[in-house]
């Protein structure tokens, strides 16, 4: 039995067990559709709750509306796109996107 840290996560047991978490657990798995709900459903609720001005919050909503339309349709690319320019508003708005994309298996990378 081993612990050790990789990529941000912890893992107790044996390594065999923790090659098995990073290989099922990465880029190519695939996205449960009720991950994508309640993750996105998260998202809105915070944002939402933000003290930002109401046309950002409804931009930001609409957006995240659509991309978890596109997750579900298997649009990842259009997906992560949408997540992107999110993340280009910076701030707390960009901090929930970028939790929200982590959590559904969404990197935004190139």
């Amino acid at each position: 039995m081993a612990t050790f840290h990789q990529d941000n996560q912890t893992v107790y047991g044996n390594q065999y067990m923790g090659d098995t978490v990073n290989v099922t657990h990465g880029e190519s798995s695939p996205i449960d559709a009720r991950t994508v709900e309640w993750e996105f459903d998260r998202a809105v609720a915070a944002v939402r709750e933000l003290d930002v001005p109401a046309a950002t919050r409804e931009q930001v909503t609409a957006e995240l509306i659509a991309a978890r339309g596109e997750l579900e349709a298997g649009e990842t690319g259009a997906a992560r796109g949408r997540l992107a320019g999110l993340l280009t508003l910076g701030g707390t708005v960009a901090e929930i996107v970028n939790n929200c994309a982590s959590a559904v298996g969404v990197f935004l990378r190139g």
